[in-house]
């Protein structure tokens, strides 16, 4: 397990001038906002390196973007995507043990995306990956 952690920070490294999970004396580690958005943007490559269905990796992006917009959502449509996210990970990694952040986003990510922006433009409509999202203003 150890060695191929280390081959996937490699490629990475080398590949994608990324340092993943590297621990940072008194600062946690390399993971942060900018790793994370060179890994969706190249999600081939990611997928590549890491050996994780593309598919998984680009419904993944589109929740963590939506959760990020401030905008308000259809959030029916979004706890189906998010819950049909769940099952895609399940089916392709049943022996994989689901960690609880990524059920919350998953299964209740719904619930935290919700409006934080602007309210005035009714009918704002956020597209991401092909799939979008009717953004409605609620009372």
């Amino acid at each position: 397990m150890e060695h191929r952690k280390k081959e996937i920070q490699g490629r990475f490294k080398s590949e994608m001038d990324l340092l993943v999970d590297i621990v940072l004396q008194g600062h946690g580690t390399t993971n942060d906002g900018n790793t994370s958005r060179r890994f969706f943007r190249e999600p081939e490559k990611s997928s590549d390196i890491t050996g994780i269905d593309i598919n998984l990796i680009k419904r993944f992006s589109t929740i963590l973007v939506v959760m990020a917009s401030g905008k308000e959502i259809d959030v029916d449509a979004f706890e189906n995507y998010g819950i049909e996210t769940a099952r895609l990970f399940v089916k392709l990694y049943p022996w994989y043990y689901m960690p609880s952040s990524v059920h919350k986003i998953l299964l209740h990510g719904a619930d935290a995306a919700t409006c934080r922006g602007d309210r005035s433009r009714i009918g704002h409509q956020l597209r991401h990956n092909g799939r979008q999202f009717a953004c409605t203003i609620r009372n």
